[in-house]
């Protein structure tokens, strides 16, 4: 569907642009990326629409015909739910040792990786596993 490829395009965006800057960069200061509300839905939404795109692609192979948009939108969303949970908890947030890694101290990778996937999904909509 047409729908779900905007917003996958999108979502992946702007969750890698939430991961990859900084608090302090321009693009920062024009989209909230701090306000916990904004990040909370945007971490569900991302969620949500990878788990619709993994089941409806495109064009192709239901599962891999979307998969790098599906793979980003999960690790993007994920990062971003994590970054939410940990900055609202009270008391300490005690992740697993990968799950540390991965998603807290590698989120500019996933950031990063998120734009660029969103950028080859608008380009080659049509292409397998884009």
């Amino acid at each position: 569907m047409v729908q779900f490829y905007f917003l996958s395009v999108m979502l992946n965006l702007l969750v890698g642009i939430m991961l990859a800057f900084n608090e302090n960069s321009v693009v920062s200061k024009i989209i909230d990326t701090k306000d916990r509300l904004f990040q909370l839905i945007v971490g569900l939404l991302a969620l949500f629409v990878a788990l619709i795109k993994m089941l409806s692609p495109m064009d192709g192979i239901p599962f891999f015909g979307d998969f790098l948009p599906f793979l980003a939108g999960l690790l993007g969303g994920a990062s971003v739910l994590i970054q939410y949970f940990s900055t609202r908890s009270s008391e300490e947030l005690v992740l697993p040792g990968l799950v540390q890694v991965v998603f807290v101290e590698g989120k500019l990778y996933i950031g990063a990786g998120c734009i660029f996937v969103s950028v080859l999904h608008f380009v080659f909509p049509f292409v397998l596993f884009l």
